[in-house]
């Protein structure tokens, strides 16, 4: 049970910094309901919708290339970066975040399964922790002042 519940608190956390990149990329209401449908599909599909789900961030990634013009995190870091570098290597990054969490989730679901929890089980408890880690931050946002870097 303890192994469950550290894996459940690690995908709760890397949902919350998906979705604290979406605040920081002021991602549209489109962008989040997407992002959202592919965080349930994976949660029902497991392993079989890793490919899916690769598309799809590359799509989020492009997307963000394409509509947000500028890096956000890793400037202050004070790197000897130019502007297209920083950008590279932000865009990078969240790829690879991305693919770990992909994988985390999938092989969470798959994990479970083999503990005998029955699949529509898993699905409802991946569902609610990725949803509330998704859209913790939101929340978090309504009710607090917007601090600079958010």
């Amino acid at each position: 049970m303890q192994k469950a519940r550290i894996r459940l608190l690690t995908l709760f956390l890397g949902c919350g910094a998906v979705g604290w990149l979406l605040v920081c990329y002021q991602a549209s209401r489109a962008v989040w309901f997407l992002t959202e449908a592919l965080l349930l599909y994976l949660t029902w599909a497991g392993t079989g919708a890793i490919a899916l789900s690769v598309v799809g961030v590359l799509g989020l990634v492009w997307s963000a290339t394409l509509f947000h013009g500028k890096a956000e995190f890793l400037v202050w870091l004070g790197l000897p970066f130019t502007p297209a570098q920083h950008w590279a290597v932000e865009l990078l990054l969240n790829w690879l975040f991305a693919m770990v969490l992909i994988v985390k989730i999938a092989l969470t679901n798959q994990w479970l399964q083999t503990k005998g929890w029955r699949r529509t089980k898993a699905f409802y408890l991946l569902a609610i922790v990725t949803s509330l880690g998704l859209n913790l931050v939101q929340f978090i946002r309504i009710l607090l002042p917007s601090p600079s870097y958010l």
